[in-house]
């Protein structure tokens, strides 16, 4: 074992110590820009297509904009427009008066409920995808929420059950994309990445949630919560991979790109693609890799994803993992407790070598 593998593993325990529970909310930041985008008129408009015919997945969509829109100290609040009618059909000249195309690119949020594949936006293996349209400014003027509800690895419920995703619990999370937020570090958080068939964790807002909200819609008078670093999070640092330094959060996409009209686009919903970075830095240990409805269905050491998949529990999918460069590239996480013995050990070690020399 060389000096230099010791330093670098130190390097990376470093880290990792730092980003346990010192990482948190992430604020969308275009690619190139500095400010996070936000809505700067009040209320947000929001439509629901008229595909959506049960009267408890509506309420279930209105559930997750009003616990966005009734916090205390955010200016931030939501309206609620008529039902629309959607053009299915991607050739955008097609679609004809009265109907909304995804890509509307208008002041407003529209929930697209598709109960057939034609038109979907993106791959039919995501459960969810989010589209965002901002301005020179980053004002927000306009989003898309997609939501996958023909493909039968998605069976929805409005009541948490196994092997079900959640409508609400699903729409909370994609809402708090809509209005300037990005992937939490906080494990728990509504903002953390990752759904879970059954989960209903999401519906409410975690402090770190609310502190991201805040920090965009501040009412006079309100505290203010926590501010996030340079690269949009709060107490955010930096993660090593191999000997590479990546920032965490800034992007607005998966893969890191925005579009020239100042356009985002990102799927939503489910965990990061297999052996790809989520756009908040973090990386996920597919393990097997079997398909899955539920849990029990996976190894004791893994979780069933919203995608269908096993993936392993703890590492980067518990918001700490790191690489340390070498021909196996094995990852390393660890309590902070034990890494703060391994630095103390390796400190000890280096005083004793420098006396001996």
């Amino acid at each position: 074992m060389t000096r230099t593998w010791w330093i670098s593993l130190a390097t990376c325990l470093a880290l990792c110590g730092l980003q346990i529970d010192a990482q948190a909310y992430c604020l969308n930041i275009p690619t190139g820009q500095t400010k996070p985008v936000k809505w700067t008129g009040v209320p947000v408009t929001y439509y629901i297509s008229s595909t959506v015919t049960d009267a408890k997945i509506e309420a279930a969509i209105d559930a997750a904009f009003t616990t966005w829109g009734s916090q205390t100290c955010s200016t931030l609040t939501f309206k609620k427009g008529a039902k629309f009618t959607m053009c299915t059909d991607k050739t955008k000249t097609t679609c004809k008066t009265g109907t909304v195309h995804f890509e509307h690119a208008t002041p407003y949020i529209y929930v697209f409920w598709y109960a057939a594949a034609t038109g979907y936006p993106a791959d039919p293996k995501y459960a969810s995808y989010l589209f965002t349209w901002f301005g020179m400014t980053q004002n927000l003027n306009g989003a898309s929420i997609a939501v996958n509800a023909f493909n039968t690895t998605y069976a929805w419920s409005t009541t948490g059950e196994a092997a079900k995703l959640d409508v609400q619990n699903e729409l909370t999370a994609l809402v708090g994309a809509t209005i300037g937020l990005s992937d939490s570090k906080v494990a728990g958080a509504t903002m953390y990445p990752g759904m879970k068939f059954g989960d209903t964790s999401k519906r409410s807002l975690a402090q770190d949630d609310i502190d991201g909200l805040v920090y965009l819609y501040k009412k006079t008078g309100c505290a203010d919560p926590p501010p996030p670093g340079a690269n949009g999070c709060s107490g955010g640092t930096t993660t090593t991979d191999g000997g590479s330094t990546t920032t965490d959060g800034g992007s607005t996409s998966k893969d890191g790109s925005t579009s020239k009209d100042g356009s985002s686009a990102k799927e939503s919903g489910t965990t990061a693609d297999l052996g790809v970075s989520t756009d908040s830095g973090a990386t996920y240990d597919y393990g097997s890799g079997k398909q899955c409805t539920s849990s029990s269905q996976c190894a004791s050491d893994e979780f069933c994803t919203a995608e269908g998949l096993c993936v392993k529990k703890g590492g980067d999918e518990d918001g700490c993992g790191c690489y340390v460069s070498g021909p196996e590239r094995k990852s390393i996480a660890a309590p902070a407790a034990l890494m703060l013995v391994v630095i103390g050990l390796l400190l000890l070690r280096l005083r004793r070598r420098r006396r001996r020399e």
